[in-house]
């Protein structure tokens, strides 16, 4: 007879979802779940949304109820495009039917994502009045463009958007665009206090509801950080802990004392609407720099994350806060891009990494 040890295995498996792990389990606690969310990669877009409820997951699923290595909820996520391209408006219209919280993401395309827009809009307006208030409800808000430079075309979008929203056209939600972590918008990097808005930035603050922007912290250096050692590179980029130090946190710092340099009002939100590590490197690279094991120790550290505690950047003279939300990037690889950020293998099936 089975031990009491085994037992309870075998009942925590029984309502487990049924992913395919390729690697041991690993429980985490996932801190402020709430406030995290996953972005929809171009891979996962293509495939069916799907999700079973509490004890019913299965190998059919294609978004999971939880967060892998967690029996947390994961309750948000952000698309990038609604009917451009390969598109995202099946996630969109599966998430404000299940109860999924989303940041609805709109492509600029050629016209400044007007008919992005404008698709969005016949859509909640051919909805009953239940799914419109499912919009209202489980919209968290509308990104217009991801990662672009191109103010005046971001300007129009937002514009539209928000003209869009003034005529009941669209759910009445936050509107805001996924920036860059760069000097287009940022002027300097160090030290974090002293980083204000660049021009671009000022013109675009008035059309924005949140400031969002898109930070990998350390990632993107792939160990060439001097003074530092990539050792020390590697640690500082993996970090999410001031203890330590971590360029993830001074860059949220430097945000933060750029609003505040703006003067933004106190209650303006900031999203992290990015960041993650990749588990397969895709260029030249420290060794070892991109790999499961650092994808999963930074993982580790987005899930323990405190969005709601206040941290103090490095030659930091006052605290700030954490991004409201953060989305993790991605659900999956996308090997066509090619690009291994994913929590999960390019795979129909939900098969970790981490």
């Amino acid at each position: 007879m089975p031990g009491p040890t085994v037992l309870l295995l075998f009942a925590i498996l029984s309502i487990a979802p049924m992913y395919v792990f390729s690697s041991p389990i690993r429980v985490t606690e996932v801190v402020q779940a709430s406030s995290k969310g996953v972005n929809i990669d171009d891979y996962s877009v293509q495939l069916v949304p799907a999700r079973l409820d509490m004890g019913s997951a299965s190998v059919n699923d294609t978004f999971p109820r939880q967060w892998p290595s967690s029996y947390s909820t994961l309750s948000s996520m952000r698309t990038f495009h609604y009917s451009a391209g390969i598109g995202g408006r099946r996630w969109v219209i599966w998430a404000v039917n299940n109860d999924v919280d989303i940041v609805v993401g709109l492509d600029l395309g050629s016209d400044s994502g007007i008919s992005e827009l404008n698709s969005l809009s016949g859509d909640y307006l051919k909805s009953d009045a239940a799914t419109r208030q499912q919009f209202e409800k489980r919209v968290l808000a509308l990104c217009v463009g991801n990662e672009s430079d191109d103010v005046k075309a971001l300007a129009e979008g937002l514009d539209h958007a928000r003209k869009l929203m003034a005529g009941g056209k669209l759910p009445v939600v936050p509107i805001t665009s996924a920036l860059l972590y760069s000097t287009t918008w940022l002027n300097a990097w160090w030290p974090p206090e002293a980083v204000t808005f660049t021009d671009k930035m000022l013109q675009l603050l008035p059309l924005l509801d949140i400031i969002s922007f898109n930070c990998y912290g350390g990632y993107f250096s792939r160990g060439d950080q001097p003074p530092l050692t990539p050792e020390e590179d590697l640690t500082v980029s993996l970090s999410w802990s001031e203890q330590t130090g971590s360029t993830l946190l001074n860059q949220f710092g430097a945000i933060r004392a750029a609003m505040r340099n703006a003067t933004l009002p106190e209650e303006t939100q900031f999203w992290c609407t990015e960041t993650g590590w990749a588990s397969t490197p895709n260029r030249p690279e420290m060794e070892g720099w991109s790999s499961v094991q650092h994808l999963r120790t930074f993982y580790d550290g987005f899930l323990a994350f405190n969005t709601s505690a206040l941290f103090r950047p490095q030659e930091g003279w006052f605290d700030v806060r954490p991004p409201e939300r953060i989305f993790f990037y991605s659900l999956r690889d996308d090997p066509l891009r090619p690009e291994y950020f994913g929590l999960f293998n390019a795979s129909q099936v939900l098969a970790p990494k981490v």
